[in-house]
């Protein structure tokens, strides 16, 4: 009697063990099945594709400085230091204009890591600088028969001009600006392109 009972213990148990084998084996093979679809849902990025989509976007301007420029253009002959009477040309003239900064993305560097994907980009710069030739206002007009206004005298001024006004605009921060809109804008592109990474634009 003693036997059976013992034998029937015996079996109760070996089940039990069977049993909870039968469970671990299920549970760790499981959490490897897990692992493994884990591994080929992994959300996967070809940079090479990246960089060449960032390049197609090349510069991006991404900030614009609007002014209107009104200054007065004076030129007259001299004799050792002495303006010399009725040589005089001057003139008022005012007109619109813009100055925009972006950055060159085919310059950008990509870092990927795992899941995150690191972007560093090129300091901004000035990208353009446009004039509004149909805003030119020219106001109070004196012109010397003796010294007449030359296309030298006019591309000279232009450019004065120019450099003056990108001064401005680079004084307000137009550089900061254009550098910190670009890194929103490359964020918000290449992470809607690439769901399931961690984007960090620099």
């Amino acid at each position: 009697m003693k036997r059976r009972i013992i034998k029937k213990r015996i079996i109760t148990v070996v089940g039990i063990v069977l049993a909870l084998a039968a469970l671990a084996g299920a549970f760790f093979g499981g959490v490897r099945f897990s692992e493994a679809r884990h591994e080929k849902e992994k959300p996967v990025l070809d940079t090479v594709a990246l960089a060449e989509d960032l390049v197609e976007i090349s510069e991006l301007a991404t900030m614009e400085y609007a002014y209107t420029n009104t200054v007065k253009y004076d030129s007259y002959l001299d004799f050792y230091g002495y303006r010399i009477p009725f040589t005089t040309n001057s003139f008022v003239i005012s007109y619109d204009g813009s100055v925009k900064a972006g950055v060159d993305l085919s310059k950008a560097k990509i870092n990927l890591d795992g899941e995150l994907i690191t972007i560093t980009l090129p300091d901004a710069r000035i990208v353009s600088h446009e004039i509004d030739f149909d805003s030119i206002q020219a106001m109070d007009e004196t012109y010397s028969f003796f010294s007449k206004i030359t296309i030298t005298d006019y591309n000279s001024f232009t450019k004065d001009q120019n450099a003056a006004m990108e001064k401005k605009a680079l004084d307000s921060g137009l550089l900061v600006k254009a550098k910190e809109n670009a890194i929103s804008v490359v964020r918000s592109f290449v992470a809607s392109a690439n769901p399931g990474f961690t984007v960090v634009v620099i």
